[in-house]
């Protein structure tokens, strides 16, 4: 099992870092672009930005959010969609979400 991001709400600037991979072996990124895709679970609206990625040959990638992304407290999923040069779109994880939890916090 996938271990649980936590992040408390209302926090900017948290860097979510990943290496896509397929059949254990890291994408290859060269030419894509990424989207970092995080849906509050049974909520209809994702949060999406573009991320950064790392290390095309080797699959890594990162989002650092930004204010409104982390707003409403709760149990999220998260994954990675790549676009490719020629239009083909994967999403990764492939058979899974990365799971996230958005902690309330003290201040209001």
């Amino acid at each position: 099992m996938t271990e649980v991001t936590k992040v408390k709400r209302g926090d900017v600037g948290v860097i979510f870092a990943d290496t896509l991979t397929e059949d254990d072996e890291a994408v290859n990124l060269t030419g894509a672009t990424v989207t970092f895709i995080l849906r509050l679970r049974g909520g209809t609206v994702p949060v999406t930005g573009t991320a950064t990625i790392v290390d095309a040959t080797g699959g890594t990638v990162s989002y650092a959010t930004v204010a409104g992304n982390l707003d409403v407290a709760g149990l999220y999923n998260q994954e990675w969609e790549v676009t490719y040069g020629n239009g083909d779109k994967f999403t990764y994880p492939s058979d899974t979400w990365n799971p996230v939890r958005i902690v309330g916090d003290l201040n209001p």
